[in-house]
């Protein structure tokens, strides 16, 4: 897990470091809810949070939320199997049937978009802070989740279910 937040005198802020596990909680709490209601799929986290794993990192989105103190990324990175199955239900497609690049893309940039909404609400009741939403973005490949643990604030929590979906969902901040 990378958590750089010190004060002047190289001391972590414990207070720091709680913000954001309070946050990546409830954006796990939304990411649950989004799914639930996109596509009917009841998903629980595994493990603890901690880095994202590059290796479960074949296709991503992400969304911006931001106000005057803070820049949130708040992301989701998915293995092919999972994309290929998140976008077939949103699109009512077959089983068989091979979604197309274009199709991941419009499917998996809808999943940031709601969850950001419901996140953007939870933080506004639990904490009082407001944000700004961006566009979703579409993401392929898995070099930019290798970058998070070396250079960057973020926290990731693995979700999954019984019948093999599995995603991180992962909170970028600075």
């Amino acid at each position: 897990m990378t958590i750089a937040m010190h004060d002047p005198n190289g001391v972590e802020d414990p207070t720091e470091q709680m913000t954001k596990m309070e946050a990546l909680e409830e954006a796990v709490a939304a990411a649950i809810q989004a799914f639930d209601l996109q596509f009917g799929v009841k998903l629980e986290p595994e493990g603890k949070p901690g880095s994202p794993n590059p290796r479960d990192a074949e296709f991503g989105s992400t969304i911006a939320l931001t106000n005057e103190q803070i820049k949130y990324q708040y992301s989701f990175v998915f293995e092919r199997a999972t994309a290929q199955s998140l976008t077939r239900t949103l699109f009512a497609m077959e089983a068989d049937e091979e979604p197309s690049l274009a199709e991941m893309s419009d499917a998996l940039g809808e999943i940031p978009n709601v969850a950001a909404g419901l996140w953007k609400s939870m933080r506004n009741k639990s904490a009082g802070e407001n944000y700004q939403l961006g566009l979703p973005i579409f993401l392929m490949g898995n070099t930019w989740v290798s970058f998070f643990p070396r250079s960057a604030n973020t926290l990731a929590q693995k979700l999954c279910n019984p019948d093999g979906l599995a995603l991180q969902v992962l909170l970028i901040w600075s």
